[in-house]
C-alpha cells in the first residue's frame, strides 16, 4: 500500500516542477537539462512512430515534451499519458481523473510510455479531423503545427508557435531525417581529463581499472553486453568511446539516473574499462574493509566496492574530504545517516 504522506509529497514536488518547466516558455538550465535527458530517451520512440505512421517526429517529440512537461507532469507520472490524450468515446483501457478544462476528467491509462506514443500515433491516423495533416510536407513541421491547433488537438492558441519553438530550440527537425540506427546529438570525442567530484577528481591518471575475472558475470544484455554483479549491484564494463546514452541504449535505461546511480553528470565522458553501475549504489559494503590502493580516489573505491562516495566519507569520518594514504583500511559497514530525499526517493 502506497505511504500517503511521501505519495501527497512526491506529488506535490512533481507539480511544482511541471509549473516551472511550462511557465512563460523560459528556458532555463534546469529545464533545458531535463527536456534534453526526455529527448535521449524517447527519441528512437519518435522516429520509430514516423516510419510507422508517417507523422514527424519533430511533431510527435514537442508535443510529448509540451503536453508532459518532458514527462513531469502527473498525468505522464501516473498514467504513462505523455500525449494529454482524454478517454474519449470507445476507449476500454484503463482511465486516470485528472482536472483539466474541467475537474475530474478521464485521462486514457497506459502501462508504458511507448504505448502512450503508439496510441499517440494511432490517434492521429484514425480520426478524420487529422486527415489533412497527412497530406502535408513530412518535412514541414511548421505546417504539422498549425495543422494540429487548426485542427483542434489542444486549446491554447499558441500551441503552434509553442511546438515550433521546442523544435527548434532543440533542433528536433533533424529527427525527420535520421536514417541511421540511434537519434542522438552529434557525438563529441570522449574527453578524459581529470574531473572534478565535490573535492576529489574520477580517477587518477594512473589507475588501473578492476578486470571483469574479479566479478561474478551474470548475463548478456540485449545489445550484447556482458552483465556483471558487485556488492549485489549489476554493472557493465564501458567500452571505447562509450557514453552514458550509449550504454542506455543498450540496457533500456534512462541518461540521467544510469549517470546518478554512478554519482557522475550525465554528460560526463567515461574511461574504457570503467565500471558502470545499472542501478543504484548502496550505503554499506558486501565486505567490512577496503585497503587503500594506490592511484585511489574516493570515486574508483566506491566504484570498485559500490559504496556511495557520500556513505564512504560518513563511515569514515575521520578523514573528513582527503583520502588516507595507501594502506589504510576504510570500513564499508556502519550507520548512515540518509538525508530527507534519500529516503523519500529509496536513494
Amino acid at each position: 500500500m502506497t505511504n500517503r504522506p511521501n505519495f501527497i509529497i512526491l506529488l506535490v514536488l512533481n507539480s511544482l516542477l511541471f509549473i516551472s518547466l511550462n511557465s512563460m516558455g523560459q528556458t532555463t538550465p534546469a529545464k533545458k537539462a531535463i527536456y534534453l535527458e526526455y529527448i535521449d530517451q524517447y527519441a528512437s520512440v519518435a522516429i520509430r512512430e514516423m516510419k510507422n505512421y508517417k507523422i514527424p517526429a519533430s511533431i510527435t517529440l514537442s508535443q510529448a515534451l509540451i503536453e508532459s512537461g518532458a514527462g513531469k507532469s502527473e498525468l505522464a507520472v501516473y498514467a504513462n499519458n505523455h500525449f494529454g490524450i482524454k478517454c474519449h468515446q470507445g476507449w476500454t483501457g484503463q482511465t486516470f481523473t485528472h482536472d483539466d478544462d474541467a475537474p475530474s476528467e478521464c485521462f486514457r491509462k497506459y502501462k508504458t510510455a511507448d504505448e502512450s506514443f503508439k496510441d499517440h500515433s494511432l490517434f492521429l491516423t484514425t480520426r478524420p479531423r487529422y486527415a489533412s495533416l497527412f497530406k502535408l510536407d513530412i518535412y514541414d513541421y511548421k505546417a504539422w503545427a498549425q495543422g494540429l491547433r487548426k485542427a483542434g488537438y489542444a486549446t491554447n492558441p499558441r500551441y503552434a508557435e509553442m511546438l515550433i519553438k521546442v523544435i527548434e530550440d532543440y533542433e528536433l527537425f533533424k529527427y525527420d531525417r535520421f536514417e541511421g540506427q540511434l537519434p542522438i546529438r552529434e557525438k563529441k570525442a570522449p574527453t578524459y581529463e581529470i574531473k572534478r567530484h565535490s573535492l576529489d577528481v574520477y580517477f587518477q591518471p594512473d589507475y588501473v581499472q578492476p578486470k571483469a575475472e574479479e566479478f561474478t558475470f551474470v548475463d548478456v544484455d540485449k545489445g550484447g553486453r556482458k552483465v556483471y554483479i558487485n556488492n549485489g549491484i549489476l554493472f557493465v564494463f564501458a567500452e571505447k568511446d562509450d557514453s552514458y546514452l550509449s550504454i542506455a541504449s543498450s540496457v533500456d535505461g534512462k541518461v540521467g539516473r544510469l549517470a546518478r546511480n554512478n554519482e557522475m553528470k550525465r554528460r560526463d565522458g567515461l574511461t574504457e574499462g570503467q565500471i558502470v553501475y545499472l542501478e543504484n549504489k548502496k550505503w554499506n559494503g558486501i565486505r567490512t574493509q577496503y585497503v587503500v590502493q594506490p592511484y585511489d580516489t574516493w570515486f574508483s573505491i566506491s566504484q570498485y566496492t559500490g559504496v556511495k562516495v557520500r556513505a564512504l566519507k560518513q563511515l569514515n569520518p575521520m578523514y573528513g574530504d582527503k583520502l588516507p594514504n595507501p594502506g589504510i583500511p576504510l570500513n564499508l559497514k556502519g550507520e548512515i545517516h540518509r538525508t530527507f530525499l534519500d529516503r523519500l526517493f529509496g536513494r
